[in-house]
């Protein structure tokens, strides 16, 4: 079995907690009378608040695709996992449209929540968590090949 819930639990158990926000919460079946945050909630949160683009995942992301091939099933099959819409083309998932708005909105909201990013401790202990996330986002520049796609050089390097 595969399974991988994007950035769910990163959102839900450190960023939220840096930077002082509560995602919305579900009752856990499995423990009755807690409610905890999940990947369904994540996403109708974001929906709900979030500006455009809401949702969006490049066709060239590792994860959907094929021996480095974009694959449009796969693509599908892994924004049905994390609640995202279906789509009909792999046109509609441009990776150098998605570097552009990764570049445009990501980095002003990472600037923004530095310092309380700086001062929690991240998954990766006890590196902070703007560091992992820092980290992350150059891993993510790469893996999608932003630099070559829309020419600029990886925004979060100089941060």
């Amino acid at each position: 079995m595969l399974a991988n819930d994007g950035d769910h639990r990163l959102v839900s158990v450190f960023v939220n907690v840096a930077t002082g926000c509560q995602g919305w919460l579900v009752p856990d079946l499995t423990d009755p009378g807690v409610k905890r945050p999940a990947l369904p909630m994540n996403v109708l949160q974001a929906v709900y608040f979030q500006g455009l683009p809401v949702e969006y995942l490049p066709n060239n992301d590792p994860m959907t695709t094929i021996n480095g091939n974009p694959n449009l099933a796969k693509l599908n099959l892994y924004r049905l996992g994390i609640y995202q819409s279906q789509i009909s083309n792999l046109q509609s998932a441009d990776p150098a449209l998605w570097c552009m708005n990764y570049a445009n909105i990501a980095i002003p909201r990472f600037k923004s929540l530095m310092v309380p990013l700086q001062n929690t401790i991240g998954p990766m202990a006890p590196q902070p968590l703007f560091t992992f996330m820092k980290n992350r986002g150059t891993m993510t520049w790469q893996a999608i090949g932003c630099a070559n796609l829309i020419g600029l050089p990886d925004p979060f390097a100089n941060l």
